[in-house]
């Protein structure tokens, strides 16, 4: 099999831009599929669905030879619901072939790839797909086209470039903090030079997959240079030659000369008349304006041989695509092109290992497992190595042995695998599939052993397995027999080291219906951050079963394969999806609350013994600048805490983040006249809170969602320690201060002995809750357990109570979630796209025209609750004309108080002149959630109370 020499290549590219057509050409090329069918069969998409809908859902590869190398390419989706899956061919890949839509240019999804391929220090090769467009359908002229050419490379170089720079300043922010004076960009300027783009590098090639061509500049500088008589030897007047085909270079006739500038105007730069105008001139005798003399006079000179019979074939497309695929064949110009600039894995993961694997970088040189990684060490004596990135569900697959349900879909980066060969290996951060909790109990304290011989290697040919006897380092293989052992991803690991290669957390065993999500929670590639992963699934507390998406699309592919493939024959029961809305404060909102405990309590701090705890809580609008400066400092902090520890004892990062914070607050109108917000401070400091709960009550007074509709799934745990990760908030810009805590011997909290804690004002936390401080006393003696044992569940009642009541006194405000859409459609269905989007609350944001065509490129806000049937319902309405991308983009606060209840008759009368909406939108949308979830709705039964209805019809 496949080795260290090998090149490991993924396509990239924006839904519809021709990944799996381009891949098609390149398998024609080893006989798989014909080549009269290239760009149509699509064979990369093996499920139905792929094939109905004509997207890419699943990355699948296949082997191919290109003579002497091999290459392993890896087709992605394209799709946004299916980015998860781009991330799993990304992390096996050690090169890319990022594609683009020469007409279209860069749209969201490319940059959004780009930036992946950055992050795991893939190498990109940049395919302007789709130029046969240029020519044929806008008609433009070899200089024109040239123009838009240069402007789709400057807004890729331009990508790049802000990559780097944000990438850079995240790195000397991280070394100021720990009080280094490196620039720490050193490496970065040779990465952001490795994707920069320019046809001279020769990482830039012209293609067009449904007329099977493609070229590059050196090609058509080895055709010059042997026109002009430049031997094979003169390399270095061939790559002149190169450079002067790209940027402002022109050929003046007389002189026979290349010049940089052109005084007169009247020459076409090098490219547009010696690359672009040849292949213009065959489009023109070939489909354009027919000429078969002129078209035989070309075929002539450039010493082509081409069957008559498709010469002479009624479709001009057919005789332009067989002129053009003898004369610049489309796998030649690529996989010539990979195995130029591409690196090998050799070559390739040593410069990767830091973000393969960060924990082993770190690790010294001299370390055998990083020696051999780094090496590609693919000898019998080499540490075993292999990272399952996902497992594929193989049942019905051609070649699969019968008892591997799922194969795993892998990359060996150390040593050689050879069932057969006898000993063990050990799994390592991955779910057994014995254990209650998905532990399992192999040697060293965890992960599972496995005996070689149980394994079954494969070579991954697309829409088929083909066993193998052997696998060797820098291979992409399906690994069998791992069925009882990997759930979901995991590292392989033969050496005894472990090199904690990233893994997702790991689900729970489920029952009949579950048994099937479980299926199909392994079969789906899930992201290793939680914000991106793909399916998942929750349990509510009616026993319901929650299936978590990326999209509607992804959606409906579960609910598919849980009808046909995973759970057949169960009757599911699908409810409408379910949407997380969020809750807010109004603008200028303010309101105070006050509640007590219930009983009398042992204090452990208080010498009285006995007493009655006071909270005074005011609720109050976050500020901008706060907000701000939270996500500003998102990355740093991290996941979402109610408490925090003192600053001193936080990291560098964090601590800057969180004064930030502070200051924002204290310049704020919350925080005027208050010394230090003391973001930190913000629990209550009885011992027992702090021990037993850390985390102060979450409170949603209007819908109720604690956790987004959802309890809290088992499967939602750290992968290091398996705690929890904390729900989502469902507030949005709130903060709370504790403004008094009173301790007293009387039950309404008033009275002598009492503390007024208004010296602690603004102990509060931001967005989350807030805590104050219990009055300052000495030591008590010890209290029996169960009178101290009460007063922390108590204290945290009425700190919930407290925060409701200070919420619901101001002005409330329902939260939706709101994608970004992205369309891209010609002037003729513009006026009908606008209709759609008006139809669904959608909010135009920009309009840019694409220079040198006719098509726009159409920003706009969608809210998440009218996205549901939106690209059916746009594509009905635009003839399939037109396809929306939609990408989560923030949270918006609906207008209307979804508490608001008519008092008074000026209210009533503005209702009546139509100055307040009749239909209060954040008032339906929050009675849907509640009416879902079985709470009180206000709903009118009766209508008109004094009406009689009759059944009955008078004639």
């Amino acid at each position: 099999m496949n080795g260290p020499d090998s090149r490991n290549v993924c396509v990239l590219a924006h839904v519809d831009h021709g990944k799996t057509s381009l891949s098609d050409g390149l398998i024609a090329s080893n006989g798989i599929i014909s080549s009269r069918l290239a760009g149509q069969l699509r064979y990369m998409d093996s499920r139905d669905d792929e094939q109905d809908r004509g997207i890419t859902m699943k990355a699948s590869s296949i082997a191919l030879a290109a003579s002497p190398l091999r290459v392993n390419l890896i087709d992605s989706p394209g799709h946004v619901d299916f980015c998860s899956e781009v991330s799993s061919a990304v992390r096996l890949s050690d090169g890319a072939l990022l594609v683009v839509d020469v007409v279209e240019g860069v749209c969201v999804q490319t940059a959004a790839v780009l930036r992946q391929a950055w992050d795991e220090g893939v190498t990109p090769l940049l395919v302007l797909n789709k130029m046969d467009r240029l020519v044929a359908e806008l008609r433009l002229s070899p200089i024109e086209a040239w123009g838009h050419i240069k402007r789709i490379l400057g807004q890729l170089n331009a990508i790049a470039g802000q990559f780097y720079t944000a990438d850079r300043l995240v790195a000397e922010g991280g070394a100021a903090a720990a009080g280094g004076g490196g620039s720490g960009g050193g490496g970065g300027e040779k990465g952001v030079r490795e994707l920069q783009f320019s046809p001279t590098r020769g990482n830039v090639l012209f293609a067009s997959a449904a007329h099977g061509w493609a070229f590059d500049l050196a090609a058509f500088a080895r055709q010059y240079a042997a026109k002009l008589g430049l031997k094979e030897s003169t390399l270095q007047r061939t790559l002149t030659l190169q450079r002067t085909l790209w940027g402002e270079y022109f050929y003046q006739p007389k002189t026979k000369r290349v010049v940089s500038s052109d005084p007169s105007g009247r020459l076409k730069p090098m490219f547009a008349e010696f690359v672009l105008g040849a292949v213009w001139r065959v489009y023109a005798a070939a489909l354009l304006e027919p000429d078969a003399t002129q078209l035989a006079k070309m075929i002539g000179s450039l010493g082509l041989s081409v069957p008559p019979q498709q010469l002479n074939h009624a479709d001009g497309a057919v005789a332009v695509r067989a002129v053009m695929s003898a004369w610049l064949p489309l796998a030649r110009s690529l996989l010539g092109a990979v195995a130029a600039h591409l690196p090998s894995s050799r070559a390739a993961q040593a410069a990767r290992l830091p973000s393969l694997c960060p924990s082993l970088a770190a690790q010294p040189r001299t370390g055998r497992v990083r020696a051999a990684i780094e090496a590609c060490d693919a000898s019998e004596s080499a540490p075993l190595v292999l990272y399952v990135a996902k497992m594929v569900y193989a049942v019905g697959v051609p070649g699969a042995h019968e008892a591997d349900e799922f194969v795993g879909f892998a990359r060996l980066f150390s040593g050689t695998l050879r069932p057969g060969s006898g000993g063990t290996v050990r799994l390592v951060a991955a779910a057994a599939g014995g254990g209650e909790g998905g532990e399992g109990g192999g040697e060293g304290g965890g992960g599972v052993v496995l005996p070689i011989d149980s394994l079954r290697l494969y070579l991954l040919m697309g829409r088929e397995l083909v066993s193998a006897p052997q696998a060797s380092a820098g291979s992409i293989i399906g690994v069998g027999g791992l069925a009882g052992a990997v759930r979901k991803r995991g590292t392989v690991d033969g050496g005894g080291a472990d090199p904690h290669l990233p893994t997702s957390p790991q689900i729970s065993s489920l029952t009949a219906l579950d048994a099937g999500v479980h299926l199909l929670q392994r079969r789906d590639t899930r992201h290793p951050e939680p914000a991106h992963r793909l399916s998942s699934a929750a349990t509510l507390p009616t026993g319901e079963l929650v299936l978590r998406a990326c999209g509607e699309v992804h959606l409906e592919r579960c609910l598919h394969d849980l009808r046909t493939t995973f759970a057949p024959g169960v009757e599911l029961a699908i409810s409408p999806p379910i949407v997380p809305f969020r809750e807010g404060l109004a603008p200028e909102a303010d309101g105070s609350a006050t509640a007590a405990t219930a009983g009398r309590h042992a204090l452990p701090r208080r010498p009285s013994g006995a007493a009655h705890a006071s909270l005074a809580v005011r609720a109050a609008r976050l500020p901008d600048s706060a907000a701000a400066a939270l996500r500003d400092g998102a990355a740093s902090l991290g996941g979402g805490h109610s408490c925090l520890p003192p600053l001193d004892l936080l990291p560098a990062a964090q601590a800057a983040a969180l004064r930030h914070v502070s200051d924002a607050l204290d310049a704020s109108a919350i925080g005027g006249g208050v010394a230090g917000w003391a973001v930190h401070e913000c629990k209550v400091e009885l011992p027992e809170i702090t021990r037993d709960y850390p985390r102060l009550p979450e409170i949603s007074p209007l819908c109720d969602e604690p956790t987004s509709g959802a309890s809290a799934p088992p499967l939602a745990r750290e992968a290091a320690g398996g705690a929890p990760s904390p729900p989502a908030s469902p507030r949005l810009g709130a903060v709370f201060l504790v403004e008094e805590v009173r301790w007293s011997d009387e039950a309404d909290g008033g009275g002598g002995g009492g503390w007024d804690g208004g010296g602690i004002t603004g102990r509060g936390i931001t967005g989350r809750g807030g805590g104050g401080a219990d009055p300052p006393a000495e030591p008590a003696a010890a209290e029996p357990a169960a009178e101290a044992g009460a007063l922390p569940g108590q204290l945290i009642a009425a700190m919930r109570e407290a925060c409701r009541a200070a919420f619901l006194r101001c002005g409330t405000r329902l939260l939706e979630p709101v994608y970004r859409c992205e369309v891209q459609c010609d002037q003729e269905i513009l006026g009908r796209m606008y209709a759609v989007l008006r139809k669904r609350r959608g909010e135009i944001l920009a309009e840019d025209l694409r220079e040198g065509t006719d098509l726009f490129l159409i920003s706009a806000s969608l809210p998440v609750v009218e996205s549901f049937g939106f690209a059916n319902d746009l594509r009905k309405n635009t003839s399939g004309a037109a396809h929306p991308q939609l990408v989560f983009s923030h949270y918006e606060a609906l207008p209307q108080d979804p508490l608001f209840v008519v008092a008074t008759e000026e209210e009533q009368e503005a209702l009546d002149d139509g100055d307040l909406p009749t239909i209060n939108l954040a008032r339906k949308l929050m009675d849907g959630v509640r009416r879902r979830k079985g709470l009180r709705v206000e709903d009118k039964v009766v209508a008109s109370a004094t009406k009689q209805r009759t059944m009955s019809r008078k004639r």
